[in-house]
């Protein structure tokens, strides 16, 4: 609920067969998106603009529940500006 107004979250399942649409609308699959980004642990965030390009970095796995909030603040805020300076 904190980002709602800024970004778009999606979750998937990379293990998930059923039909999703990328960036560009076309049908793939979870895991042929989790291969075209070289998502080999979960969770991992990605953090991509309207064009499916990565505008921060991605945050695989979870080293610290404590610190992850901030993390994930931190990477919302390096995208947003790179997006917003385009």
């Amino acid at each position: 609920g904190d980002y709602t107004q800024d970004v778009l979250i999606r979750q998937l399942e990379i293990d998930d067969t059923s039909p999703v649409k990328n960036i560009s609308g076309k049908n793939t699959t979870p895991s042929e998106l989790a291969a075209r980004f070289n998502i080999k642990i979960t969770p991992t965030l990605l953090f991509l603009d309207g064009h499916g390009n990565e505008v921060s970095e991605r945050i695989p796995g979870v080293y610290s529940l404590d610190l992850y909030g901030g993390y994930v603040d931190e990477a919302l805020d390096e995208g947003l500006r790179i997006i917003r300076e385009k």
